[in-house]
């Protein structure tokens, strides 16, 4: 997604303002617009293992 003013970046608290970009995340959001997980890293290669994610998918919407 395109977000060149970064309102959304800045809205989901993964800005960085240092380097004008966001931070590597993943953000969940549920089917009635709730942050249902969020992992924010410095580091890109640092991602959340999938089992993580799929328990945030499967506790979203509860």
């Amino acid at each position: 997604m395109s977000d060149p003013d970064r309102k959304l970046i800045r809205a989901f608290g993964v800005d960085d303002p240092g380097n004008e970009v966001a931070w590597p995340s993943v953000v969940l959001v549920d089917t009635k617009n709730r942050v249902a997980y969020k992992h924010i890293t410095k580091n890109y290669k640092n991602r959340p293992p999938f089992s993580e994610l799929k328990k945030a998918i499967e506790r979203a919407d509860r």
